[in-house]
């Protein structure tokens, strides 16, 4: 069955079963973050909201859930640096950037280790 859980501060993360091809997922994921990022009235003053989303697809991107959920996460700030109300699905260059970004942060520390 579907499921749909806060994993905390403003994250969340939904597993849903049976959910189609990769098409499929993009008509969804559009069709969510629609309703989603709808204007909400409160007492008067007008609320945007301006969520984005990551998308991991199993067994295709990941087979287990820690990988599922990092890569869904690189796939989420791949959407928040288009703007609010995106959203991306991972991809291998997402990854390749993430390996990039871990080596050059530690061939900085191993630089200044050195220099010191």
């Amino acid at each position: 069955s579907d499921l749909c859980a806060r994993l905390g501060g403003d994250e969340f993360v939904m597993i849903l079963n049976g959910a189609g091809g990769t098409e499929d997922i993009n008509m969804l994921a559009r069709r969510i973050l629609v309703h989603i990022n709808e204007p909400i009235v409160f007492q008067g003053t007008t609320i945007l909201p301006g969520a984005s989303g990551g998308i991991a697809v199993y067994p295709i991107d990941a087979d287990n859930a820690q990988d599922l959920l990092v890569h869904a996460d690189l796939a989420l700030y791949s959407a928040k640096k288009m703007g609010g109300g995106n959203f991306s699905f991972f991809s291998e260059e997402l990854r390749r950037e993430l390996d990039y970004r871990k080596q050059l942060e530690h061939d900085i520390k191993v630089a200044i280790s050195e220099k010191a």
